[in-house]
């Protein structure tokens, strides 16, 4: 009974990050939504504008990281992905197959400077 007991105690520390962890993404995400194209892009809306969004993907061939800045309008673009196994936007797993498709129509929104990423080279 007692060691029963101290594994269940154990896993307590696990539970606390993994909500701490949730919170987090999803405060960063607000009301996320998601769409493909016909041209096989997915299309991630509903984000903050100008943050930069971690982006993982697996191809069914590798798998990706990234972080991508999202546009004025809040959208995260994701080129050639429609075929894709899965995306994970900011901790929010999406499966591109099940995704409607619809018309992306471009963000005509412009960033204010502060919020533009300095290019480097």
């Amino acid at each position: 009974m007692k060691k029963r007991y101290l594994a269940i105690a154990s896993l307590a520390p696990l539970v606390i990050i993994a909500t701490t962890l949730l919170t987090v993404s999803t405060a960063n995400t607000q009301s996320v939504n998601a769409y493909r194209t016909a041209q096989g892009q997915v299309i991630v809306t509903g984000l903050k504008p100008g943050r930069l969004n971690g982006v993982a993907a697996n191809t069914g061939k590798g798998f990706g990281v990234s972080n991508i800045t999202s546009t004025a309008c809040g959208e995260v673009i994701i080129n050639k992905a429609a075929d894709f196994k899965f995306v994970i936007v900011n901790r929010q797993k999406i499966n591109p197959k099940s995704l409607p498709v619809k018309t992306y129509t471009a963000c005509t929104k412009t960033l204010p400077a502060a919020l533009k990423t300095p290019v480097t080279r």
